[in-house]
């Protein structure tokens, strides 16, 4: 057994993290990569109830031509709280999180939709994480919310102009499903 620090000597971690100080877990989403939006995220316990899941997706992909894209780049942040007590990063939890990116998509149809502004927005979730044996865990994750976007609409053409010609602007304030993730992650024992 390690010996800590006196900060984590705390009754905080009584009971909890008896060989470690934290949990450092990589992780990726299969819902995203099966979206073609690669995908990568850090979870840090930073207590027995508390953790902080930091994702981040990017798509720089033509899909098969160039009038279907799929341009994404978003970060994700939410911090968690946990139900079980063992500071394991395993169990139910419900979370808040916040939401920053940016998009170029195009479905093979006349148009082609560019935000012009990131897209903001926030919401909650509740998830739950199972343990495969560590390090390994398996995490379900859905959660509901707003999100801000304001946007370009060009004319979506093969081999075009760099950026299409602009017909015209638009905006949405969307409210929904803001979160979806199952997860498979490997964690770390500091």
């Amino acid at each position: 057994m390690m010996t800590r620090p006196a900060w984590a000597q705390s009754p905080a971690y009584s009971n909890c993290c008896e060989d470690y100080l934290y949990i450092f877990s990589i992780k990726t989403n299969a819902l995203g990569l099966a979206g073609t939006i690669a995908n990568v995220g850090a979870e840090f316990q930073l207590n027995k109830k508390l953790s902080l899941d930091l994702p981040v997706y990017f798509s720089p992909y033509d899909l098969g031509k160039d009038t279907r894209k799929l341009r994404v780049l978003m970060v994700q942040p939410e911090l968690r709280y946990w139900f079980k007590r063992t500071g394991g990063l395993t169990g139910h939890f419900i979370g808040a999180h916040a939401h920053y990116g940016w998009f170029n998509v195009a479905w093979d149809t006349p148009k082609r939709y560019q935000d012009n502004t990131p897209v903001v927005g926030a919401g909650l979730s509740y998830g739950y994480v199972k343990s495969l044996g560590d390090p390994w865990t398996l995490g379900f994750v859905l959660g509901g919310g707003y999100a801000r976007m304001r946007y370009n609409i060009y004319e979506n053409v093969p081999f075009g102009p760099k950026y299409g010609q602009l017909i015209s602007t638009g905006k949405r304030d969307y409210w929904g499903v803001t979160r979806a993730e199952v997860s498979l992650s490997y964690k770390f024992f500091l």
